[in-house]
C-alpha cells in the first residue's frame, strides 16, 4: 500500500493540517489541490494542482468519461499513487460518485458513507429530530421555513421567558447566528446578540426588498460551556478523540465526561466516518446537549496538538495503513496531555510574484512546487 494521501478543497483547516502530518509523518506524501491558487494551502503539500470546476449537476452520475472533475481526480492519483483522498467542501457530491472513485483502488473520504448522513448533518432540524428520535440528548429546535412561521414561534414564545437564538437550517461557521435577546442594544451586535423585533423587522425588510427567505431554526439560547469534539472515525467505529471546552477565549482539552461520550454516541449513530466534529452546549444545570455534527474537520483541529495529540497525523496515519487503530489508541491514551489554549492571529508572507490567474492551464492540471518563483508545470 502506498503512503500517498491527497487533500482536495477543504475548509479553514487545510493548511494547518497539512503542516501537522507533514511534520510529525514524513514519509507520508502529501498532494494537495484547491479551486482557487490557494498558496499558503498549496505550498505546504509535496504537490499541488488547481482543479477543475466542479459540475454540481451531475451529483449521481458516474460517468468519469464526460466528468472533468473525475478526469482529474484519475490522473492525480495514478501519477502519485495516491492511496486515501480526504475532501471538505461539497462531499456529497465526492460521495455520489464514491463507486467511480475508489474502483481507482483509493479509499474516499468525505465524513459519511452514503448520502443519508449527509442529508441529516446539512439540516439542523433534521440533526435535532433524528438525534431526538434516537433517545440522545438535544437542544430543543423549532424550524421555520418561511417568514410566516417564523414570526408565529416568535409570537407564541415557545422557550417562555429564556433567550432564543436562531441561525439558518443549512450552514457552517455560525454564519447567520444571532443571540436574541429582549435587553440587547445596538451596541451588542460585535457580540450577535440583537433585539427578537429588531431582527423580524429586518427580515420583513428582506421579504419586502424580494429576498427569498432562508429556512432557519429556533432554538433556547443555552448558558453553559460549549464543547467541540474532534473525532477520528472508520465508518461509525471511533478510533480516537479529543474534546475542546471553550469558555471564552480559552479551550481546555479533554477525552472524558458525558459531553465527550455523548459526541461520540452521536458519531457512531450516524455511521460517520474521517475526520469529523461534534458540538455540544450544557443547559442551565450543567448537562450537555447535542448542537450539531459537522462532516468534516473543525477550524480548531490541530489545537489538539498542545495536548501532545496530533489528530491530523494520526488520521493519516491510519487511512493510509501506516498505523492500526489499536496502535492509535495505545498512543494516545498514553500521551494526552490536558492543556489550557488560546487562539490568535497571525499573517503569512507571500512571495513577490504570484502567477496569474489567467495564466494558469485549465482543467486544474498544474502543479505548484515549492519553489518561490512558482514555476508552473502540468501533469
Amino acid at each position: 500500500m502506498t503512503h500517498a494521501i491527497w487533500f482536495m478543497t477543504g475548509l479553514s483547516s487545510q493548511r494547518d493540517m497539512i503542516r501537522a502530518i507533514k511534520t510529525a509523518v514524513p514519509e507520508i506524501t502529501i498532494v494537495a489541490s484547491h479551486q482557487q491558487p490557494r498558496y499558503e494551502i498549496l505550498a505546504e503539500a509535496d504537490y499541488a494542482y488547481l482543479e477543475p470546476a466542479l459540475s454540481l449537476k451531475q451529483t449521481h452520475a458516474n460517468t468519469a468519461d464526460i466528468e472533468p472533475m473525475l478526469v482529474f481526480m484519475a490522473e492525480v492519483v495514478k501519477k502519485h499513487q495516491v492511496a486515501a483522498i480526504h475532501v471538505g467542501r461539497n462531499s456529497g457530491w465526492f460521495e455520489g460518485h464514491r463507486t467511480t472513485i475508489e474502483a481507482w483502488g483509493v479509499t474516499l473520504i468525505t465524513g459519511a458513507r452514503g448520502l443519508t448522513g449527509f442529508a441529516i448533518a446539512d439540516n439542523k432540524l433534521a440533526f435535532a429530530n433524528h438525534m431526538q428520535a434516537l433517545g440522545l440528548p438535544v437542544v430543543p429546535t423549532l424550524g421555520a421555513a418561511t417568514l410566516a412561521e417564523l414570526e408565529q414561534i416568535f409570537q407564541r414564545q415557545p422557550f417562555g421567558e429564556t433567550d432564543f437564538c436562531i441561525k439558518p437550517a443549512h450552514g457552517i461557521y455560525g454564519m447567520g447566528f444571532w443571540h436574541l435577546d429582549t435587553r440587547a442594544r445596538l451596541v451588542d451586535a460585535d457580540t450577535k446578540r440583537m433585539h427578537p423585533d429588531i431582527y423580524l423587522a429586518a427580515a420583513r425588510l428582506d421579504s419586502n426588498r424580494g429576498h427569498e427567505f432562508c429556512p432557519q431554526v429556533v432554538m433556547p439560547f443555552l448558558p453553559g460551556i460549549e464543547r467541540s469534539v474532534d473525532i477520528v472515525i472508520d465508518q461509525g467505529k471511533v478510533i480516537t478523540a479529543v474534546g475542546r471546552c471553550k469558555q471564552d477565549a480559552i479551550q481546555y482539552f479533554e477525552r472524558s465526561g458525558a459531553a465527550f461520550e455523548l459526541a461520540l454516541a452521536c458519531a457512531e449513530q450516524l455511521g460517520l466516518d474521517g475526520l469529523i466534529n461534534v458540538q455540544t452546549r450544557d443547559d442551565a444545570s450543567g448537562k450537555p446537549l447535542l448542537l450539531e455534527a459537522n462532516l468534516r474537520p473543525s477550524g480548531g483541529i490541530c489545537f489538539s496538538l498542545s495536548s501532545r495529540v496530533n489528530l491530523p497525523a494520526l488520521f493519516a496515519q491510519y487511512v493510509t495503513g501506516l498505523r492500526s487503530a489499536t496502535d492509535i489508541q495505545a498512543q494516545v491514551a498514553a500521551c494526552f496531555t490536558p492543556a489550557y489554549v488560546r487562539s490568535t492571529s497571525t499573517v503569512l508572507p507571500l512571495p513577490l510574484s504570484l502567477p496569474s490567474l489567467n495564466a494558469l492551464p485549465l482543467p486544474g492540471t498544474t502543479r505548484l512546487p515549492l519553489a518561490a518563483t512558482l514555476d508552473l508545470e502540468t501533469i
